[in-house]
């Protein structure tokens, strides 16, 4: 989607980014018929000078998100075969292009040994199992539907996770796997909107 129709795509959400949308239409120094960097650049300076750019930055993120889904089939698993992505580059990979809304914490609220993050739109979710030391480009990736929900699985939000993840307790837990649960932990950073 270019970057004109996402901005109209928006005008009807109930949402900082819809208002921002609505400002965007309405303005009339914007810069139609120029480049897309020329108009990002455009609202972020605008964005920066009106006190708003935390949204700006929010709008961005969801468009790129959005240029990644029109561009991308919405199978990860073709999308990740060996002849496009190195099996040493794919947790790279996944911090980077990889969204979370949802994520499945397996065990104890003081002892939770695997977290499925989940992207609830492709149905698919990476699996970190915090006691492995295997290394994070073996995270697993796998369909959504699949994840076995027992009677120690919480399902909850990104923000919920990091509370429950960043308990000084468990962060001392000595089975757990520390650089993996650090780079779990940024990861989940980056997705909580």
């Amino acid at each position: 989607m270019e970057l004109l129709q996402f901005i109209k795509s928006k005008l009807s959400e109930d949402s900082p980014i819809g208002t921002f949308a609505n400002d965007v239409k309405d303005s009339k120094d914007f810069p139609v018929g120029k480049t897309e960097k020329e108009i990002l650049n455009y609202l972020d300076f605008q964005t920066r000078m009106g006190g708003t750019n935390d949204i700006y930055k929010s709008f961005l993120k969801e468009y790129k998100s959005q240029a990644l889904n029109d561009t991308v089939d919405n199978n990860l698993e073709q999308f990740l075969d060996e002849s496009k992505v190195l099996k040493s580059e794919r947790w790279q990979y996944y911090k980077e292009f990889f969204s979370v809304d949802r994520v499945y914490l397996i065990g104890n609220p003081d002892n939770i040994y695997k977290v499925y993050c989940c992207d609830s739109k492709r149905k698919t979710a990476l699996l970190f199992n915090l006691e492995s030391n295997s290394d994070l480009n073996d995270v697993g990736l796998i369909e959504e539907c699949d994840i076995y929900i027992g009677d120690l699985t919480n399902i909850t939000s990104v923000s919920n996770a990091l509370d429950s993840l960043s308990n000084e307790n468990y962060l001392n837990d000595h089975l757990i796997n520390k650089h993996k649960l650090t780079e779990l932990l940024d990861f989940l950073k980056r997705n909580n909107n």
